[in-house]
Parts: C-alpha cells; sequence; structure tokens
C-alpha cells in the first residue's frame, strides 16, 4: 500500500502540461502550474520549455530540458533482496540558437548520455538540463531576439522577445516566475524528502522481516554491498538546473547529483 501511495505522489508531481500561457491585459497570466510567458513543447522523451526569470537580479531566458526514460524493466529480488526495477534514458542532443535582429547568431548544446538507472521502487526520476541566457553566458536578451530550440536536430519551439514597448510585462513576467521557481523548488524538496523517508520505511520492514525468516548461525559479507552496508544503487535527486558532476565518495565516481541508501539486503551490515 506504501508503495502504490509513493507511485501516486510520484506521477502527480511528475505530470507537466504542454499548454502556452496567455495574456490578459498588461498581465501575462499562466495556466495552472505554469510559469509567466512560458512555451513548452514534448518530442519523444523530452520536454522542453522557455522562459523569461531573474538570475541572481539579472534579467535572463532559462530554457529547460526534461528527459523521461524511455524503457524500464524488472529483476526480481530473492529470498534477501527486494525487487529493482530498471530504467533506461536515450543519448539526446539539444540545442538553443540565439538570433538577434541584426543576425548574429549564438548557439548552447548539451548532450544528456545513454544510462540505465535502478531503483527500490517502480518510480524514476526525469534527468534535467537547463541553459541561461543573460550577459554572463554570452548572450543579453534583446527586444525582438528569436530563439529556436533543437532536440535531435528537429526545432520544436521558436520563441520571440517581446518589443521594446513591453518592458512592464517582461520584468513582471521574470520577476513572477523568479518567486514561482523559488516555491517550487521549496514544494519539491520537501515532496523528496518525505517520498526518501517513506521508502527508508519500506526498506527497514523488508530487512527485519528478512532477518526474522533467515536462519541463525555464522554470518557471511553481504554479496549485494560486498560488506559496506550502503547500496550500490544510486538514486537521483532533483538538480534544479544544477548538471554540473560531483564525486560521491560512496561509489567512487563522478556523476550528477545522487545519494545512496542502507543496502537493503543486510540492513546496512555490511554481513548476512
Amino acid at each position: 500500500m506504501k508503495k502504490f501511495t509513493t507511485y501516486i505522489i510520484f506521477l502527480i508531481f511528475f505530470v507537466q502540461t504542454a499548454s502556452i500561457t496567455a495574456q490578459r491585459g498588461y498581465e501575462i497570466i499562466p495556466e495552472e502550474g505554469n510559469f509567466w510567458y512560458e512555451k513548452c513543447c514534448s518530442s519523444g522523451s523530452i520536454t522542453a520549455t522557455i522562459k523569461p526569470i531573474l538570475q541572481e537580479g539579472v534579467y535572463s531566458i532559462l530554457v529547460s530540458f526534461s528527459q523521461k526514460y524511455y524503457h524500464s524493466d524488472v529483476t526480481q529480488g530473492g529470498m534477501f533482496t527486494m525487487p529493482s526495477y530498471n530504467y533506461y534514458f536515450s543519448d539526446d542532443y539539444i540545442k538553443v540558437v540565439c538570433t538577434r535582429k541584426n543576425g548574429t547568431k549564438r548557439t548552447y548544446s548539451h548532450s544528456f548520455d545513454e544510462i540505465e538507472e535502478s531503483s527500490l521502487v517502480p518510480l524514476a526520476l526525469n534527468k534535467y538540463h537547463t541553459i541561461v541566457i543573460n550577459s554572463e553566458t554570452g548572450f543579453s536578451p534583446k527586444a525582438g531576439d528569436i530563439y529556436s530550440i533543437y532536440i535531435n536536430g528537429e526545432r520544436v519551439i521558436s520563441y520571440k522577445e517581446l518589443e521594446k514597448n513591453s518592458p512592464d510585462i517582461i520584468k513582471n513576467a521574470a520577476e513572477k516566475n523568479t518567486a514561482l521557481a523559488d516555491m517550487y523548488r521549496r514544494q519539491n524538496s520537501a515532496l523528496l524528502l518525505g517520498i526518501t523517508n517513506s521508502i527508508n520505511s519500506q526498506s527497514g520492514s523488508y530487512n527485519n522481516q528478512s532477518s526474522s525468516n533467515s536462519s541463525s548461525g555464522s554470518s557471511s559479507t553481504c554479496s549485494f554491498c560486498h560488506g559496506t552496508g550502503v547500496s550500490p544503487i544510486k538514486k537521483s535527486v532533483t538538480s534544479y538546473g544544477n548538471s554540473s558532476s560531483v564525486y560521491c565518495a560512496e561509489c567512487g565516481s563522478y556523476s550528477s547529483p545522487h545519494y545512496h541508501e542502507s543496502c537493503p539486503s543486510c540492513g546496512g551490515r555490511g554481513y548476512r
């Protein structure tokens, strides 16, 4: 029942709409769950959005990409191990081409790696990458600029900056988007913490049951964690635009931000 509840929470959390915001009077009003003056489009497993925002007080254009897994399967668990849910992400190429009225162009690009990830619950976090366009990244947004977004060579969004007669609308949209992003970030952090605690609770209950069913006698090194007491499975966390690799002391590798739970096979003891 807990797994089902967790699944429903994640399902609601990651459902994304593809509507384009509407303008009413001098204020741009977003649809529920979206941002002001935002465009959104999906292409295969990639969803791209573009909107104005304030980055450290500087007016910027924020382009966000969300990659969903394209395939999944289940590895059945044994007497002392839980089932493992495997998710496969493809290698996708994305880019943003910024074009000025005078023909000047600048291109920003990123490649998603083809990877496989495992989870103890039937859920998978999307992969994210963001591109911030402003003076610090070499292309300060100006009226009339056109931003073309490509996914695997196909143009999916063409976004044009408002003209100079609409500065208040642009400023208003950027300020409100920044406030919304901060609110969503705090909500997502609280949700992730609650789900993590729920998963740990489920793992603990499973470990206790496995321990009570196992026979007493000599112990042996856990074959799943190899005695470390830490699960080798990487658990992704929401990066909120931070796509840089970090070093993990648990698995001794550089990769996107993640964490490791206690070994579900031995309950963190390192032996069975």
